[in-house]
């Protein structure tokens, strides 16, 4: 990201955080019934992640996260499920993170490294919750879903963050 005026990254950041709580919305109208997996989603709002995390870095993509999190739980899942997407979350975002400042892995590796520990992270909650392990029967399923949802998330962020790129906005 250019050197921004502090009002123009407020805006930037708030139009992104828009756009994260409309896609994790937007999922909530998709029906997957390919797969019988509780809360299931693709990862549409970790595309609005990379590229924050890409553009202005941990920092801001951490406070976009929270922010999506929260409004999203509020307005159409429940404070359940804010625990589990909190803890998805910051898990998926720490791990992109590293993985980014290494410098070594491809945007799409990226993602599916966080979506596998968004998976992870939200097991953690539902076995703290369940007070069981059984919940790790759901992990190989998981992890499929992880390595193909997180590659088509990450080859659509790349898509997006270069014509974000091109248009030279931010």
């Amino acid at each position: 990201m250019t050197t921004q005026t502090p009002g123009r990254k407020v805006a930037y950041l708030s139009l992104c955080t828009a756009a994260a709580a409309i896609c994790s919305y937007i999922e909530t109208l998709i029906p997957i019934t390919i797969l019988p997996l509780p809360g299931f989603k693709l990862g549409l709002a970790n595309i609005v992640l990379l590229l924050i995390l890409t553009q202005t870095g941990l920092r801001d993509a951490l406070a976009v996260c929270l922010l999506r999190t929260v409004i999203v739980s509020l307005l159409f899942s429940g404070i359940l499920s804010l625990a589990f997407s909190l803890c998805g979350g910051i898990c998926a975002l720490c791990v992109m993170a590293a993985l980014q400042k290494a410098n070594k892995f491809s945007l799409p590796g990226i993602s599916v490294a966080g979506a596998v520990f968004h998976n992870l992270g939200q097991l953690l909650v539902a076995g703290i919750i369940t007070g069981s392990v059984s919940v790790l029967a759901y992990l190989p399923a998981l992890m499929l879903c992880a390595l193909l949802c997180g590659l088509l998330m990450g080859f659509l962020a790349a898509m997006i963050i270069s014509l974000v790129q091109k248009s030279k906005l931010f």
